[in-house]
């Protein structure tokens, strides 16, 4: 409908709307409505269906729901093309979002590393945006907070091994600063990334299992190899994507403040 065109046109590109004679604001609070009612209608079925409600049930939907919409865009935004397919990957990347997570409470790993590799993630990209010596400082810095706090050996190996990709990207960026306004220069950025991380953390992981290193047997033991390469390999490229387009988005508005484009600028 005309309507729908203008809420989608508003979301894309406010300006231009407002150009084309769109009532912006209209638009805006209309989507906020839609998207809060059928927030609401979600939770009377959830309700309905479980006969039984509770204050904490929707904790931590924000996170899935959020997760499920990058990773369906990852993956499967070159592939689909119209809206009806764009929510169908989005139910693709919330089932792809719960196999990772069946995979990790398989293996009896904490589920909560995954947020805190995920932040650490995210920060270093951040980090590689502003200059390489940031990206050192961070990587470096994370590591350290690693070691300090108790984690186990493989960790904070895999996290010092963040320097690699996160100086290399960082002096990718110095000498190609448009790469993030280049949607195919963007896309092979960030697989090249994740493919490069997630083959630095499995030879960090397949060193330390092979040479017979203290737990790593019992973390691994029931899947071996299979679940090192699956939960190491893909699930590392996986999640440094996502928190790469997470980075992105992160990144585009607050480049404009004053003291960070300084330093970015400087360096």
């Amino acid at each position: 409908t005309e309507l729908g065109c203008a809420i989608r046109a508003t979301g894309a590109n406010p300006n231009m709307s407002r150009a084309q004679g769109i009532n912006v604001d209209f638009n805006k609070v209309l989507g906020l409505m839609l998207s809060n009612g059928l927030v609401a209608l979600s939770s009377g079925l959830l309700a309905q269906y479980q006969g039984f409600i509770d204050i904490n049930s929707g904790r931590g939907a924000i996170v899935i729901g959020l997760a499920a919409v990058i990773i369906g865009d990852v993956l499967f935004s070159r592939i689909f093309r119209n809206f009806g397919l764009k929510l169908l990957a989005v139910v693709l990347g919330a089932i792809i979002y719960y196999i990772v997570m069946q995979v990790v409470l398989w293996l009896k790993l904490d589920s909560d590393m995954l947020k805190l590799l995920s932040a650490v993630i995210v920060a270093i990209f951040l980090a590689m945006c502003i200059s390489p010596v940031t990206a050192l400082a961070v990587s470096l810095g994370t590591t350290v907070g690693f070691v300090f706090s108790g984690m186990p050996v493989d960790v904070w190996l895999r996290a010092l091994s963040h320097v690699v990709w996160a100086v290399g990207g960082a002096l990718w960026l110095k000498k190609h600063p448009d790469t993030f306004y280049n949607g195919a220069t963007n896309a092979l950025f960030c697989l090249a990334l994740a493919v490069v991380h997630a083959l630095l953390e499995l030879c960090v992981v397949f060193t330390l299992y092979l040479g017979g290193f203290a737990g790593m047997a019992e973390k691994f033991g029931q899947g071996g190899f299979g679940a090192i390469i699956l939960l190491v390999g893909l699930g590392t490229a996986v999640h440094s994507s996502v928190d790469y387009v997470v980075s992105v988005l992160v990144w585009r508005p607050i480049r404009k403040v004053g003291g960070v484009a300084a330093i970015s600028t400087a360096h």
